[in-house]
């Protein structure tokens, strides 16, 4: 979304500096580069405002978990269940043998 946004400004900058081109070239009235000036500070200004606001709302907001987050937590969830089966086995194991030493 910011990359969109940074687009749009840069492209009404580089529209406006065409139709200032214009205006002076004579292809568009006198004041049509006053209107093409104010409207694009306008809208320049709302979407600095926008990305600013994004910026502060993002570090609010924590986003909603995406497939990569749940697959992350799929493979920790079943990387610590092998863990604890693991252990439960050396445990298992190391009994037995302790079992087998007592026997002999």
């Amino acid at each position: 979304a910011e990359v969109g946004l940074i687009a749009q400004f840069l492209a009404f900058t580089f529209l406006y500096y065409n139709d200032a081109r214009a205006s002076r070239r004579g292809w568009a009235p006198p004041w049509y580069s006053v209107y093409r000036f104010v409207l694009t500070f306008v809208v320049g200004a709302s979407i600095v405002a926008s990305l600013i606001g994004r910026g502060q709302i993002a570090d609010l907001v924590t986003r909603p978990p995406g497939p990569a987050d749940r697959m992350r937590a799929l493979r920790n969830s079943q990387l610590e269940q092998l863990e604890d089966e693991d252990a439960e086995a050396r445990d298992r194991a190391a009994g037995e043998a302790d079992e087998e030493e007592e026997e002999e």
